[in-house]
């Protein structure tokens, strides 16, 4: 007999995992270049620990929501969807606080801040849904996750290559931009 197969991520899974993957990787990006920055070394004492603190947390999460999606691991899964449920709370704070300071004055059509936070809000929402209904197709599976000797395939090391150089890439040109 044959063993039960995984799920399958749908297009709606993967692209709320490109979503948090992409948005990591221009962080990560540009984190790089304010780091490599000429003028950024007179402060570079109290920039450097909670930027290293906020490029592990943002490794933290790539590496989960990869191993949620093309390892189908459930208990990633659920960390990503736990972290990610986090963020939309602590999003909805600013975000009520914001639309009912702006319907207040009037001027919540005029205001272009309240647009970017509307877009902000409603990524991470997209983003934590799209993990929830992956982590509760994969707890539903009885299945478990792709074996160790698979984990690591010569497509996911061009993958992690290729990454590298786009983040390269996008510090080197995000520090020409910004003068460094």
């Amino acid at each position: 007999m044959n063993a039960p197969q995984p799920p399958r991520p749908s297009w709606f899974h993967l692209l709320g995992a490109g979503v948090v993957l992409v948005g990591c990787e221009l962080f990560l990006a540009a984190a790089f270049a304010i780091l490599c920055m000429r003028d950024s070394r007179e402060i570079i004492g109290a920039v450097l620990p909670p930027a290293l603190l906020l490029i592990g947390i943002t490794l933290f999460v790539a590496w989960k929501q990869y191993q949620a999606i093309f390892q189908r691991n459930r208990d990633a899964a659920t960390t990503i969807t736990q972290l990610l449920v986090f963020v939309v709370v602590m999003l909805t704070i600013p975000f009520v606080d914001y639309t009912g300071m702006l319907l207040g004055t009037g001027n919540i059509l005029r205001e272009g801040r309240w647009y970017m936070l509307v877009l902000l809000y409603m990524t991470a929402l997209f983003v934590a849904i799209a993990n929830w209904t992956w982590s509760n197709r994969l707890r539903a599976s009885q299945t478990v996750a792709i074996p160790l000797r698979w984990r690591w395939s010569l497509t996911n090391m061009l993958a992690v290559m290729t990454i590298l150089g786009v983040q390269f890439a996008i510090a080197g040109i995000l520090r020409r931009w910004w003068g460094g």
